[in-house]
């Protein structure tokens, strides 16, 4: 499947889009950038999808997949998220503390608004491992920055788009839990996913991902319309959130590779 992806992926791309991912740099080959930065999503896309096989196993066989896996799914889409933050705060140039703040932001608003709209305990009150996460995780990007020489803005939106997922499966997942409709499920899973890059957004004072104008909630309500068909049709628990979890995130990045819109009103 990676191959036939990856086939696909080094066709000529058409001249329209040849500009589609930021930060690109064309002057030494139209089509390299496009080429390895597919790449890379296929690749991420093959660990994803190894690191689901041991609950995913478990599923299909019936067997009861444990809270270890929601912690660590969890734990996955902050440490995802504190680095989109990191990111985004190395770019504006902030300092230490500045850095901390904006990748927590980024980490925990989004579960911590869903988590007071569903009366629960918040999530990172209640277990500090998602505070140690997102310094770490913000840690490890500072030095890592600290090795090149050049704003990495791919990278934050391959990181925005994986945190967008994760932690858009992990909201709808924990509202079902607790006995939350399905409407009100998948619209726990865009708050959980949009509100902390948001926030970030809006704290370095641009404009929100999430309104400026490529598909972004909207990529959250698809996932979790798969995961609700998958849902009622009876399939294994691991099979719904596999669903929306790359559904999520290939319509992600298909919006930014082709700027995938949902015009409401006339441009003049």
């Amino acid at each position: 499947m990676l191959k036939k992806f990856e086939k696909i992926c080094i066709q000529d791309v058409p001249v329209q889009h040849r500009d589609g991912w930021p930060g690109c740099d064309y002057t030494q080959n139209k089509y390299h950038e496009t080429i390895v930065f597919f790449k890379r999503i296929a690749q991420t896309c093959q660990y994803l999808l190894d690191v689901f096989k041991i609950s995913f196993l478990l599923s299909c066989r019936g067997l009861p997949m444990t809270i270890d896996w929601f912690h660590y799914m969890n734990l996955a889409g902050v440490a995802v998220c504190a680095i989109s933050g990191t990111l985004m705060a190395y770019q504006k140039r902030m300092d230490g503390f500045g850095v901390i703040v904006l990748a927590a932001a980024t980490a925990i608003g989004g579960g911590t608004l869903r988590d007071i709209m569903l009366d629960l305990p918040v999530f990172w009150v209640a277990d500090p491992d998602y505070l140690y996460t997102t310094v770490v995780a913000a840690l490890g990007t500072i030095v890592w920055l600290r090795f090149i020489d050049y704003f990495p803005y791919h990278y934050l939106l391959i990181a925005d788009a994986f945190g967008l997922a994760l932690f858009n499966v992990v909201g709808m997942e924990k509202a079902l839990t607790h006995g939350a409709a399905m409407s009100v499920a998948i619209t726990m899973g865009t708050i959980t996913g949009v509100f902390g890059g948001m926030m970030r957004d809006v704290i370095c004072r641009e404009v929100p991902l999430v309104f400026s104008g490529e598909l972004y909630a909207s990529t959250c309500i698809a996932g979790g319309l798969m995961y609700a068909m998958f849902y009622y049709n009876g399939l294994p628990n691991a099979w719904s959130l596999l669903g929306a979890l790359i559904t999520t995130v290939l319509m992600r990045f298909a919006s930014m590779r082709w700027h995938w819109q949902l015009p409401v009103f006339k441009s003049e």
